[in-house]
């Protein structure tokens, strides 16, 4: 009897295992979803939600509206950071997506984590999407997103003139393939509004790792520095497409991209703007024992003179995006 009932343990341990192999080989070739449908994105979106929101952006690709750039709080990006850290994820994946209600372009914004290296991309990793965290701050009302155009104050890469001092600021020794000019920016974002409403978008999702985030935490408190009447505020992504002259990453050239440039907090008569700012000083390198060599090496992106783009995108580097999940 006791062998009779060791068998069927036995037994009823072996079938557990392969369901769950079973389950997880169905994941690995995506015929199942790999997101909980519970699960949060890091601007407080359901990821069931989330995957609708992708869903609607892949089936109507085309853009609508001209001017469309999405804000966020500063306390979102340092909340962020020590969360993802504390979780040791290694970035954020930013999905372009339309809202369920309006149909208007946004973003769903979802961490990742390091799984191992891929040859085949451009950073060379697989970088995986998670949905679960450690802290409660994703789902509280500073994770939200505001959605811009082309009326809102401070958004000055939308203006009819290039808001930009010089066409690069940077030292030829330290600019790369992650680093973009004020007036690249400008471009670009102008070249998106060019096309205006209707243009297609062709990239699903950019990844950008966490080091740059802790680049743009770098450029916040430098700001602070500098005038502490206009504190650094938050970031503006912007939508954008490069030309061929816009960026030097030979992969990004006629693509869709989000743009990212740090904002800082301006008072005008009874009106709080969010203004971006474009900083020349190259002095902002990273602190601790990090040096320039290790900031390239991690993937960072500069900004100094300019602001944040050439994250991996999607398509070609769709490897650890889970959204849409079928």
């Amino acid at each position: 009897m006791k062998i009779f009932k060791f068998l069927v343990g036995v037994i009823g341990i072996l079938t557990i295992a392969l369901i769950v192999t079973v389950i997880i080989l169905f994941n690995k070739s995506g015929d199942l979803p790999n997101i909980p449908q519970r699960g949060i994105t890091l601007n407080g979106v359901e990821s069931g939600v989330a995957d609708e929101m992708v869903v609607n952006f892949k089936d109507d690709k085309k853009c609508a509206g001209k001017e469309t750039a999405i804000w966020i709080k500063r306390i979102w990006v340092d909340t962020m950071i020590k969360i993802i850290k504390k979780e040791h994820g290694d970035g954020v994946r930013m999905y372009f997506a339309k809202d369920l209600r309006n149909k208007k372009n946004t973003v769903v914004i979802v961490s990742t984590f390091l799984v191992g290296p891929d040859l085949k991309t451009e950073t060379k990793a697989d970088h995986e999407d998670y949905y679960d965290h450690s802290d409660d701050f994703f789902s509280s009302t500073d994770a939200r997103l505001t959605i811009n155009t082309g009326k809102t104050k401070g958004a000055v890469l939308f203006e009819a003139h290039c808001p930009c001092d010089s066409g690069t600021q940077f030292l030829p020794a330290t600019r790369d393939d992650n680093y973009i000019t004020c007036k690249d920016a400008y471009n670009a974002v102008q070249n998106f509004v060019k096309l205006g409403e209707g243009q297609k978008i062709d990239t699903y999702s950019e990844w950008f790792p966490l080091s740059f985030f802790r680049k743009v935490e770098i450029a916040f408190k430098d700001e602070d520095k500098k005038n502490r009447d206009e504190p650094a505020d938050g970031i503006r992504i912007y939508f954008a497409k490069h030309t061929d002259s816009t960026t030097v990453n030979k992969n990004h050239m006629r693509r869709h991209a989000l743009i990212i440039v740090p904002t800082k907090k301006y008072i005008c008569k009874t009106d709080t703007i969010h203004m971006d700012y474009f900083s020349d000083d190259l002095k902002l390198t990273w602190t601790g024992r990090l040096n320039m060599a290790d900031f390239r090496a991690d993937h960072a992106h500069v900004l100094e003179g300019g602001a944040g783009d050439n994250g991996e995108q999607c398509k070609p580097n769709c490897q650890g995006a889970t959204l849409p999940a079928n």
